[in-house]
């Protein structure tokens, strides 16, 4: 059984990395794909293996942690491989000089994402602008070039075309698309990107969040805002693998919990500059009205719950809220 091992840096992950990795699974039975130390990080090492292993789940790939870098000569690589591939000439370089047999296998760039523009563009631009956040330390509003966002749901036509007609009759947009800085994945507003994306606006008013941080969270059901559901399957994980796989999630599949209201900030059109329309027939959902309508009642139901949960809550501060006020008294009797 013959096996390749992989090197590189995956800051972060993206598709031209999957058609690489993949081409070589395709002439090896086994990969093992290490993820060097190497500058410059946008991502933890743990996060981009946990990502990789979300995206290429079959048994034939191995992801581990090479500690060091391969081009400075410090990576400590202690695995069992037959063949190091790589499209980087300087790690084939260093990695013959340790007698390891090497192939030289093209660097796949999807039409997208390159990963060294998209990499500069998060360390000069978003990352950066983490650290000048206007709002709060994890959400910032700004404007986003539409080509860089990443859908991770599909939409459904009919409401797509209310959003259209909408949008298009005041001649602005209300609230603006969440977006993860790191992956630039559409958290919240797939329709409105769809929108966007169409009619050839060049930017987008987006907020800026930091998806790592813990107070954000994701479920597929509104109830997992509040209860804990073992069958809750998704992950932020998984949402930034189908961001970058492109594998879309069928509408209204993820349900994000943030620590910030979702208010109007409208934004002009005429400030987005509008370009040329493309197609988004990729990013329809293949339903009918009906089926949309059955939809809509599975998210009235959820919405009943959330509320149903709310009410019983506000109850329980209400007794907390009494008894406190009971404390009070009682101690201040025993002042006077």
């Amino acid at each position: 059984m013959a096996t390749a091992l992989f090197l590189g840096r995956f800051q972060p992950p993206h598709v031209g990395h999957l058609l690489t990795i993949r081409h070589i699974s395709s002439r090896y039975d086994r990969v093992i794909v290490g993820v060097t130390e190497s500058a410059p990080s946008v991502m933890q090492i743990a996060d981009v293996i946990g990502l990789l292993k979300q995206l290429l789940p079959e048994k034939n790939f191995e992801f581990v942690h090479v500690k060091g870098s391969v081009e400075e000569g410090t990576a400590l690589i202690d695995l069992e491989f037959d063949v190091c591939c790589s499209g980087n000439p300087i790690v084939l370089e260093r990695m013959k000089e340790r007698g390891v047999r090497t192939e030289y296998v093209e660097r796949s760039m999807d039409s997208i994402f390159s990963g060294t523009r998209e990499r500069q563009t998060y360390l000069e631009g978003v990352m950066v602008r983490a650290d000048l956040a206007k709002e709060s330390s994890i959400v910032e509003f700004d404007l986003v070039e539409t080509a860089k966002l990443r859908p991770i749901e599909k939409i459904n036509p009919t409401h797509f075309k209310g959003i259209e007609v909408d949008i298009f009759e005041n001649n602005v947009m209300n609230q603006p698309l969440i977006v993860d800085r790191v992956t630039l994945a559409v958290l919240d507003g797939s329709h409105r990107y769809a929108f966007l994306l169409k009619h050839g606006y060049e930017l987008s008013p987006v907020l800026l969040c930091d998806y790592d941080d813990e107070s954000i969270f994701v479920g597929n059901h509104l109830g997992h805002r509040f209860k804990y559901d073992r069958r809750k399957w998704i992950s932020k994980q998984h949402v930034r693998a189908t961001a970058i796989s492109g594998n879309l999630y069928e509408p209204r599949t993820t349900r994000h919990f943030f620590p910030f209201r979702k208010k109007d900030r409208p934004t002009e059109l005429g400030l987005l500059r509008r370009k040329s329309a493309n197609s988004v027939d990729h990013l329809f959902s293949m339903v009918t009205k009906t089926q949309e309508i059955l939809k809509n009642n599975d998210y009235i139901e959820e919405l009943k719950f959330e509320t149903s949960v709310l009410d019983e809550y506000m109850k329980e501060q209400v007794k907390v809220l009494a008894w406190l006020e009971n404390q009070n008294r009682y101690i201040n009797s025993l002042l006077s």
